[in-house]
């Protein structure tokens, strides 16, 4: 399968109440995905540019999202922490951790994939937010409430990190 992608990528719809640093991350790595399609096919979107903070080989599209991404959060003086670009301290208690392209196989293909994010203040996971990037379709879930997004085979969360 070769050529661009061609159907369009969404703004996301944000929930209410969100915090806006990976609200504003969503934004930014929904908007790099849609300049990153239509800049370039398949392949091109596909290509291993080098090695990611994770060790593994990183695609162009990973380094177009993250990129952009990652330059709305230093705008915000927030911290990162980022499968392709490790970890940029700007000294602020609020991190978010993230992968803006989860999937990006799958995305470079033209399949479903989302951006994941997670704040945490002072090291303590406080919310989450994820979007698909080809609906817009977003989940939201803050620590300490009740969620309606369940897994079979979680009953509870340990923070292992």
């Amino acid at each position: 399968m070769s050529g661009r992608i061609p159907w369009p990528v969404p703004e996301p719809h944000l929930p209410s109440g969100a915090h806006p640093a990976p609200a504003v991350a969503t934004r930014a790595a929904t908007d790099a995905f849609r300049a990153a399609r239509e800049a370039y096919d398949r392949a091109q979107l596909a290509k291993k540019v080098r090695v990611g903070a994770d060790g593994t080989p990183t695609m162009r599209l990973d380094i177009l999202v993250d990129t952009a991404m990652a330059e709305v959060v230093n705008a915000h003086r927030i911290n990162l922490l980022s499968e392709e670009l490790g970890r940029i301290d700007n000294g602020s208690a609020v991190t978010l951790v993230t992968d803006p392209v989860d999937g990006t196989a799958n995305a470079a293909s033209g399949v479903l994939s989302a951006f994941a994010g997670v704040i945490a203040v002072d090291g303590v996971p406080t919310e989450a937010l994820a979007s698909w990037l080809d609906t817009g379709r977003c989940w939201h879930t803050v620590a300490g409430r009740p969620s309606a997004y369940r897994t079979k085979a979680v009953r509870s969360w340990t923070a292992r990190w």
